[in-house]
């Protein structure tokens, strides 16, 4: 249950509060080291993770095309008025 006493409102003492400047200067791990090795390793993952990118869009967009040229070359559509021609059942 949600307590509506004046409790809840009451702002912090702001005695034991540190400003924002204050609290970036107390942080440990401001300064981290970063080991070429695992820099290597990173850049040698995205790249990685790039090729699959590039090979998963060549195969969804590359098959269709390809099965959609194919389709055209054989029922030999040049223009829109030989689709609606050739389209129509007899």
């Amino acid at each position: 249950m949600f307590s509506f006493d004046w409790l809840r409102w009451q702002l912090p003492n702001t005695d034991n509060s540190y400003s924002a400047s204050t609290a970036n200067e107390l942080c440990i791990d401001k300064y981290t080291p970063i080991s070429p090795e695992k820099l290597k390793a990173a850049a040698v993952g995205l790249s990685q993770i790039a090729k699959a990118f590039a090979t998963a869009t060549a195969l969804v967009f590359g098959g269709p095309t390809l099965t959609f040229g194919h389709a055209v070359s054989q029922l030999e559509l040049h223009t829109t008025d030989d689709i609606r021609t050739k389209g129509r059942y007899r």
